[in-house]
């Protein structure tokens, strides 16, 4: 038994307690939806849950064996029974496995699953790129703003460190300058509020999450980031304009390669956000944030506090 076996296996059922955080942190966000910029920084904080709480769980065994090496807090390792799991650098954990190679081999398993993960995600990021890269050497123009040679109605945000702004000569005949503007205004907004790069965050944090969590992120996400930008659109050009543009493309506009469309996300709830009148103002408070730091801060001191149980009961998983 090695001291990363012991990490490994405190990482799997941190992860399993995210696991069961998601559902009611979802339910929670479609409930109490936030105002601007809270509600996308709220959902990457659910998404970064599986992640989080496995390193906060490591972290608090982490920062308590080095306070024993460094003599901060009693080294009682000695003290345990044989085959006692240690959370110790000083002496490294021996227990007995006689009767516990499967988790072991559950263990090897699960890191399978992950690297297979990880490698679906890194082919579908690099056949993205490959697509966004063949279209840019089509399109015409300078700078951000790109024309592409579509008869098709398409308006959509895409690239990584230098995104461009793509509208399709179908769009671009089908409007007035105004219109060109607003349309521009709010790829621009996504730009601005960096949800390309935000968003390719997003997919690398859903790796860790049951698929139908991970589509209910997805979906919420799509819908938050496209209610900020029509947001940033209204208060330059009027709710009222905003939300008539949207409902002329809402059956022309085609479906684009990337969620940062014009025509993206529901388009009847940014319409019918848009033309609410008792849209609530300020800032919102940021309680749901709150409670998560909350709970991750109790997670550090509790597992710290109570680490010889938490040893214990790990020994005793291994034993089943």
């Amino acid at each position: 038994m090695t001291l990363l076996w012991l990490f490994a296996l405190l990482g799997l059922l941190g992860w399993a307690l995210a696991q069961t955080l998601v559902p009611f942190t979802i339910e929670w966000l479609k409930r109490c939806p936030a105002q601007g910029r809270s509600q996308p920084r709220r959902i990457l904080l659910v998404a970064a849950l599986p992640w989080l709480v496995p390193m906060t769980a490591a972290l608090a065994m982490a920062l308590l064996a080095s306070a024993k090496r460094l003599g901060w807090v009693h080294d009682h390792c000695t003290l345990h029974a044989p085959h006692h799991p240690h959370f110790c650098f000083e002496h490294l954990p021996e227990m007995l496995l006689a009767h516990g190679h499967w988790h072991v081999a559950i263990t090897a398993a699960a890191l399978s699953v992950f690297a297979l993960l990880c490698l679906r995600h890194g082919y579908r990021h690099r056949r993205q790129s490959t697509r966004l890269c063949a279209l840019t050497a089509l399109s015409r123009g300078k700078g951000v703003l790109r024309v592409l040679d579509d008869s098709r109605l398409m308006a959509f945000a895409a690239g990584g460190t230098a995104p461009h702004i793509y509208l399709s000569q179908g769009l671009l005949g089908e409007l007035t300058p105004r219109e060109r503007r607003m349309v521009i205004a709010h790829e621009a907004a996504h730009i601005r509020y960096r949800d390309l790069q935000a968003g390719a965050l997003l997919e690398t944090l859903l790796l860790l999450h049951f698929k139908p969590f991970a589509q209910a992120l997805r979906h919420l996400w799509h819908e938050a980031i496209e209610l900020r930008a029509d947001e940033r659109v209204a208060r330059r050009f009027g709710k009222t304009d905003t939300a008539e543009l949207l409902l002329r493309f809402a059956q022309g506009t085609q479906a684009a390669p990337v969620p940062t469309a014009f025509g993206g996300g529901n388009l009847t709830l940014r319409i019918q956000t848009l033309l609410k009148t008792d849209t609530p103002s300020g800032r919102d408070t940021p309680v749901f944030e709150a409670v998560i730091a909350i709970f991750l801060v109790a997670l550090l001191a509790g597992l710290s506090a109570n680490h010889h149980t938490l040893e214990t009961l790990l020994g005793l998983v291994v034993r089943l």
